[in-house]
């Protein structure tokens, strides 16, 4: 017993060390790659300055140069290297703070090359030093979120500091659209931009007919959905293709305008923050905000009623609050909705006590 434990406790130590070899390798090959990224800046500052007039009459510009300079001292080729001088370019004459950052090892290639490609229109030089000065402090913070949260963060950051950003917001929503093309195999092509209310309301259909049909039915769910789509434009029911003739599918209509599914908007705030909320639409995209509610059924959440509960299980009203408060799954890099997701115990019960705090989707 005394060896088998001896065993077990040098396995653990091996174990440990090395998930910690895991960390601070990783952080090692991102500040690598940072002090990469800052060395290719400072070849740009010595090679091709803005102001250099000698090298207009070159064959080839200063920035063609500097590219081949790169490609040869990584091996690579100049597709490839013309990409790396472009972010070490934008990090070193424009984001100086994320990159001083990113050289400590806290930030990976995958965010900087969000953060470049989400603040390369801003020109006022103001604004680009307020925003690069946020998200040096705030990045850090965003690692394990998928891309598309990352996305979202660096874009509140910035509509927070350009004012600019917002009208380009209502640009976009006033460019809405929706078409489409055939690709001459018998199927099309959809694209568009729309409310993102609609957008909720349309998934919440296609999902609903899509699970109408039966088990025996052969298509995948995103065919069913696929299908869906037509049958609702052509006011049919999604029709089940199990080939049974007692089919157990009951088919769904969707009939006109009339939605099939209903829509819910949770406000998280007790009557105090209810009353207020017009006063903070600021933070909150007030246009979406107001399509959204419009044909909806607006639920409101009070944390103050939620508070410690005896069982396992968390009760119906619990369970609300932590899905409307985490919104999507809180494994690192999951974007599944909350309402898709179970509920566990971050300990696990009844060491771990029934609570918001100790509660994730």
């Amino acid at each position: 017993m005394v060896d088998e434990g001896l065993a077990y406790e040098e396995e653990e130590r091996r174990a440990a060390l090395a998930v910690d070899n895991i960390g601070a390798e990783a952080r090692e090959e991102n500040a690598c790659g940072a002090r990469r990224l800052f060395a290719i800046g400072q070849l740009y500052d010595a090679r091709a300055p803005e102001d250099d007039t000698e090298k207009l009459c070159w064959a080839i510009d200063g920035h063609t140069s500097l590219v081949a300079e790169v490609a040869t001292a990584l091996g690579v080729s100049r597709c490839r290297a013309a990409a790396q001088v472009k972010m070490a370019i934008a990090l070193y004459t424009k984001l100086p703070r994320v990159l001083r950052t990113a050289k400590s090892g806290w930030l990976d290639y995958r965010m900087l090359a969000a953060i470049v490609s989400r603040t390369e229109l801003i020109v006022d030089r103001d604004v680009l030093e307020r925003v690069d000065d946020r998200l040096a402090q705030r990045a850090p913070k965003w690692a394990r979120l998928s891309e598309p949260k990352i996305e979202a963060r660096i874009n509140a950051v910035i509509a927070a500091q350009d004012p600019e950003a917002v009208r380009i917001r209502e640009q976009l929503r006033r460019d809405r659209e929706v078409g489409g093309c055939a690709n001459g195999d018998g199927t099309a092509e959809i694209w568009g931009r729309i409310d993102v209310a609609a957008l909720a309301a349309m998934n919440a259909v296609l999902d609903a007919m899509a699970g109408s049909v039966c088990r025996a039915d052969p298509r995948s769910k995103d065919a069913r959905r696929s299908d869906a789509f037509f049958a609702v434009f052509a006011g049919k029911a999604l029709s089940c293709r199990c080939g049974q003739s007692d089919c157990p599918a009951e088919p769904l209509t969707v009939s006109g305008t009339a939605p099939a599914a209903k829509l819910v908007v949770h406000l998280i705030a007790d009557r105090a923050g209810t009353t207020a909320l017009t006063g903070s639409l600021d933070r909150i995209d007030a246009e979406a905000l107001a399509a959204a509610v419009e044909h909806a059924t607006v639920r409101e959440v009070d944390p103050g009623t939620v508070t410690l509960e005896q069982g396992r299980f968390p009760s119906a009203r619990l369970a609300e609050f932590i899905r409307c408060r985490d919104l999507t799954c809180r494994f690192p890099g999951c974007d599944v909705p909350a309402w898709d997701t179970d509920i566990d115990h971050t300990v696990a019960w009844p060491a771990g006590p029934t609570h918001p705090s100790k509660l994730r989707c």
